[in-house]
């Protein structure tokens, strides 16, 4: 009979229990127990040494996170370098500013010398009223005076009233000489006496005129400086 179990000597009849064997047999593995995967003892993540570079501590580290390497040390910089260095930089300068300077000092050594030789020029060159009053002849006159280290001329025409004087053609003489311009020229021709001194300038010379029939026509001649 289905889920019965006969011992020796005595009948005892037990109601059918499915997937139970009596305690004192082995039991055999099920299909479904067969099959199942037999669950493996779960192991701790182990921890590896990194190795680490030579002059450095070991670094330890998990398998499960990255392995990130120290940061070497720094060397530091060489002295001896740094000092040749700024010594370089300290001398550069230095020939900088001396060659700076001895351009400075050749710049106004030659214009010293130029400004001399200038002046020298200057004061070597015949000055052109003197020239024309010594061209004209009137140096020794009377109404005709240089001045001014011969800079200046002073012509004084006679007059209706006047007991001395330069002649007219004296002092056209001079205005030839140092190149009277035309229209300067004809501005003294009709200056009256009521127009009183009159000024002009051209090139390197000023003049200032004025014209009275008692005392003649008068005229100031100087040099520029």
């Amino acid at each position: 009979m289905p889920g019965t179990h006969h011992q020796k000597g005595d009948t005892l009849t037990t109601p059918d229990l499915p997937n139970h064997q009596p305690a004192t047999e082995a039991s055999e593995p099920t299909p479904a127990a067969a099959q199942a995967p037999t669950p493996e003892t779960a192991t701790t993540p182990t921890t590896e040494t990194a190795a680490a570079p030579v002059g450095h501590q070991p670094v330890t580290a998990s398998t499960e996170t990255p392995n990130v390497p120290a940061q070497p040390a720094r060397k530091p910089l060489n002295k001896t370098l740094l000092i040749g260095a700024a010594s370089f930089v300290i001398g550069a300068l230095l020939g900088i500013a001396g060659t700076a300077a001895t351009i400075n000092t050749i710049n106004d050594s030659n214009a010293k010398a130029a400004a001399e030789a200038a002046a020298k020029a200057e004061a070597d060159k015949p000055h052109v009223l003197k020239a024309a009053a010594t061209k004209c002849g009137i140096t020794t006159k009377t109404g005709a005076s240089l001045g001014d280290n011969d800079t200046s001329l002073a012509l004084d025409g006679k007059g209706d009233e006047d007991s001395y004087g330069l002649s007219m053609t004296d002092i056209t003489c001079v205005m030839d000489a140092i190149k009277v311009p035309d229209y300067i020229r004809a501005e003294m021709n009709k200056t009256r006496a009521l127009d009183g001194t009159q000024r002009e300038s051209w090139g390197n010379i000023n003049a200032t005129w004025s014209y009275h029939p008692n005392t003649g026509f008068n005229l100031g001649l100087s040099e520029k400086q």
